[in-house]
């Protein structure tokens, strides 16, 4: 996937996440060259906050074709969803 579509998807995540207490971000995961059949590459969403000194993470890869499909609007917000309920409340991002 090339990089202005990585940033568009960061760029979305930033808005969506704004107003929460994480902050999510969005890499390009090659195919697993190992795999046999080879798999499709995916695009690897990880959000983070923080309690206190301790790192709080919630990751999902998606397929790019599901990103194609459905559009990175849904699948960000998707995403969000995601993170805002397996994310404790009450975290914070360090200032």
């Amino acid at each position: 996937m090339d990089q202005p579509y990585i940033e568009g998807l960061n760029r979305r995540l930033a808005e969506l996440t704004a107003p929460l207490w994480f902050i999510a971000t969005v890499q390009d995961m090659p195919p697993d060259e190992e795999e046999i059949p080879p798999g499709e590459e995916e695009i690897l969403f990880q959000a983070v906050t923080w309690r206190g000194n301790e790192r709080l993470e919630h990751t999902a890869a998606y397929p790019i074709s599901d990103i194609e499909n459905f559009g990175q609007d849904v699948i960000a917000s998707r995403f969000v969803d995601a993170a805002r309920q397996a994310l404790p409340r009450g975290t914070r991002s360090p200032s």
